[in-house]
């Protein structure tokens, strides 16, 4: 602070009150006071000294924005792992996602029986932190995903019917820190599910419609017991 003039230094509080979200050259100057010019010199001063820097928000990227110079910028600011350069990294996004489905495909059905399915007790479908996990073990990608990044992916094969988000049983629940997430609550009748983790959820996938056999739209197509049912019941 002793390396500022009285200036400097009250442009340097604003902008250090704006933390990581940073603040706006023009709401600087609407804060302080002083003349437009005057602004403009001592963030210049500011930025020559190292003491703070300008960032580009993906949401305004046109607007100049600043803060302290060893601040990283939050998610807001810079789009999170999904944004290059501060565009939009499509390429990366559905390298992430087609192995993301890959990975929750193989552990959705049992691998000895095309087109056996498991029955209504099993629940070791994987959850968001265990498809993080095979992420970063196999290296897919460079940047440090967190479990929230890997939920936003999930969640857009959702959306895209390609695989389903199923409540999970509290004795198979993975409870390790990989899995910290924000509490989901009033989930469920009366709050039944309220205070599960959106971590806790186990994703299993939905297989290609067009590649399946028409006797998987009845129930008995689908049947974990079908061989072995007989008129009557078993």
């Amino acid at each position: 602070m002793s390396v500022m003039d009285n200036d400097e230094r009250i442009i340097y509080q604003h902008i250090e009150a704006a933390d990581n979200e940073g603040i706006w050259l023009k709401r600087i100057k609407a804060r302080v006071g002083l003349p437009s010019t005057t602004v403009t010199r001592c963030v210049k001063r500011l930025e020559q000294k190292l003491l703070i820097k300008a960032v580009t928000s993906v949401k305004n990227p046109t607007q100049k924005i600043y803060m302290l110079y060893d601040l990283t910028p939050s998610v807001e600011l810079t789009g999170g792992p999904w944004y290059t350069d501060q565009e939009l990294d499509v390429d990366f996004i559905e390298t992430l996602s087609t192995q993301c489905y890959k990975f929750i495909l193989s552990r959705s059905f049992p691998s000895n029986k095309p087109g056996a399915v498991y029955g209504p007790e099993h629940s070791f479908y994987p959850t968001a932190g265990q498809v993080r996990r095979f992420i970063m073990e196999m290296a897919i990608s460079t940047v440090d995903l967190s479990v929230s990044d890997v939920q936003t992916l999930l969640s857009v094969l959702v959306y895209d019917g390609k695989v389903e988000r199923l409540l999970p049983a509290a004795e198979h629940m993975d409870w390790d820190s990989d899995d910290e997430a924000p509490t989901n609550v009033g989930i469920g009748a009366k709050g039944k599910q309220a205070g599960k983790k959106e971590a806790d959820y186990m994703y299993k996938a939905i297989r290609n419609k067009s590649a399946q056999n028409a006797l998987v739209t009845i129930p008995c197509g689908q049947c974990p017991v079908y061989n072995d049912c007989c008129e009557g019941g078993t």
